[in-house]
């Protein structure tokens, strides 16, 4: 019988009813820890169904501006019914004689807070587990159930951050500007300085417009010339085509019709290949190509594993379409919503690996629709890129939107290759006048 009565017990649900009714004896004598208490609990985290009832009475009261003591408080409860449920006035009249330290009000209401966090878990956690057992759901699904389950989780346990006044070390702030990499343009370098770890840059533009060559600079000027390793997770792009890009970016010889169109090559043309060949081959590249949708999760796990691999701090990821990322344990309506959703989880994840991340984006496809096409931060997928990116670049080439809707081109010189590039973030954004080469597929800044 003794074993039963223990069983049963190891099996109830976390709980601290004496630190339940120690809170609300403390906020009985006094009222001004409400306030305080109220940022940290809600009434359903109370294990008890009666002290989540008088501490909702006790909101109440409080958000009514009226004193909390045993004659309103029953008069709150009796008005909602739920007096009796309680354990009536002969119950709340025994809180007083609980009589804990008020200054434990906010420790009271930690042990509540991780107990209610505890049964969460156990709850999600259940759920979870009759759903492995079900063959028609995949692996991946649960991973990613088990990431949301976290993120709620931690969500509900956050706490308010409190008001502390900065004091950071010269040392500290030496060590973050240390990780600070240039970006391959001067003139962006003067509006931004550079990229520092754990940073997150979106890439909007069009289909078309040159967001993957634009990356590709990022990826050749940490890899080649800052020897710093890049993971390059590709969606439309197998890895010859990514090298050869490479390679002619580098040798500035154009793609389609000296490298890969079968024409007969100048000996110096062939000798600065295969220099620039030597410059990529041993250059920390790293390339994982999906030719389909991928899950916030095995982009996680692949860059850790990665990391573990090579032993060395990753310098760059760069993500060839935010769009192919995916939430398998949630159904969207469309790529933007999903977008939208998955945006949050990547920016924890870049902060988490203090890794700096480029993601490209399309943009809406009203931006073709106005007749001025310079692209907005609003033509983003929705609104957490601007809220949660640290940087972003629009890019914009007018001539191809002239090519697009086949009317005549307007008379101005190098009009194809005209193009600019929009750096939004928090004040006005600033525009950067860009040259774009269609072969070899560079952008070039104009001094």
């Amino acid at each position: 019988m003794g074993n039963m009565v223990k069983d049963r017990l190891i099996h109830l649900p976390p709980q601290n009813l004496e630190a339940e009714e120690s809170l609300l004896c403390a906020l009985l004598l006094c009222n001004d820890e409400v306030s305080a208490v109220r940022e940290v609990l809600e009434p359903e985290d109370f294990y008890s169904t009666a002290h989540r009832e008088i501490f909702t009475a006790m909101l109440k009261l409080a958000d009514e501006e009226k004193p909390i003591d045993l004659v309103t408080l029953t008069n709150c409860l009796k008005e909602r019914n739920q007096l009796e449920k309680i354990g009536g006035a002969v119950y709340l009249a025994r809180l007083i004689d609980t009589v804990p330290i008020a200054v434990n009000v906010l420790h009271y209401a930690d042990i509540i807070k991780e107990k209610a966090g505890k049964r969460l878990f156990i709850d999600k956690a259940n759920k979870l587990s009759k759903k492995a057992y079900d063959d028609t759901i995949e692996l991946d699904i649960l991973l990613t159930e088990d990431r949301e389950m976290s993120l709620t989780i931690a969500k509900k346990m956050a706490k308010e951050s409190e008001v502390q006044k900065i004091d950071i070390s010269f040392e500290a702030i030496q060590s973050y500007f240390s990780t600070i990499v240039e970006t391959p343009f001067n003139s962006i370098n003067n509006v931004i300085s550079g990229l520092a770890a754990g940073e997150l840059v979106v890439i909007g533009g069009r289909p078309g417009i040159g967001k993957t060559a634009f990356a590709l600079h990022f990826l050749r000027h940490t890899a080649i010339e800052c020897d710093r390793p890049v993971i390059y997770f590709g969606a439309m792009m197998d890895e010859k085509k990514i090298h050869a890009r490479l390679l002619a970016q580098q040798s500035r010889m154009s793609l389609r019709k000296e490298i890969m169109g079968g024409r007969q090559l100048e000996e110096s043309q062939v000798k600065l290949l295969l220099q620039c060949q030597e410059q990529i081959r041993p250059a920390p590249i790293y390339d994982y190509i999906v030719n389909r949708e991928i899950s916030v999760s095995e982009l996680q796990s692949n860059v850790l594993s990665i990391r573990d691999q090579i032993k060395q701090d990753i310098g760059l990821i760069i993500i060839e379409n935010l769009q192919q990322i995916d939430w398998p344990a949630r159904k969207f309506k469309n790529p933007w919503e999903r977008a939208d959703f998955v945006y949050p989880m990547l920016r924890e994840f870049c902060s988490d690996i203090k890794t700096q991340t480029m993601v490209s984006s399309q943009l809406k496809k009203e931006v073709e629709n106005r007749e001025d096409k310079r692209p907005k931060l609003s033509d983003l997928f929705g609104g957490e890129s601007a809220a949660l990116s640290d940087t972003i670049f629009l890019l914009h080439r007018p001539d191809y939107y002239k090519k697009e809707e086949g009317g005549k081109r307007e008379k101005c010189e190098n009009a194809e290759n005209n193009a600019e590039i929009t750096i939004g973030k928090g004040a006005q954004p600033i525009i950067l006048p860009f040259t774009f080469l269609g072969e070899p597929l560079l952008w070039e800044e104009i001094q």
